[in-house]
């Protein structure tokens, strides 16, 4: 049985039009996108980075809520009987607030 080439799967994702990503060894991070005219991974100098496939970007969070006021300040609630008023947004890839939209 032949061993497969290290990065087939690279190659094969490159041949089937994802997205692929190259990082300098030893990699902190700094990922930038694979274009045709740089390192290719059949290249002897392609040992010296990392490949991945692109990872598909994560979508935003939306929530809605209700943003009542009383005596004791606001407090957010959901019932049925009150439309929302609050739209909140959070980032899909950090988790953090984004955006908050009074409706």
């Amino acid at each position: 049985m032949k061993t497969p080439h290290p990065l087939s799967e690279i190659l094969f994702a490159v041949a089937n039009g994802y997205a692929v990503q190259m990082c300098m060894k030893p990699c902190l991070g700094n990922w930038f996108d694979w274009e045709s005219g740089n390192t290719n991974p059949l290249d002897s100098d392609a040992d010296e980075y990392l490949w991945r496939i692109k990872p598909e970007p994560k979508p935003d969070i939306v929530k809605y809520a209700v943003l009542a006021a009383d005596q004791s300040g606001f407090t957010l609630s959901g019932t049925q009987f009150n439309p929302d008023n609050l739209k909140i947004t959070f980032s899909g890839e950090t988790g953090k607030l984004i955006k908050a939209e009074i409706l």
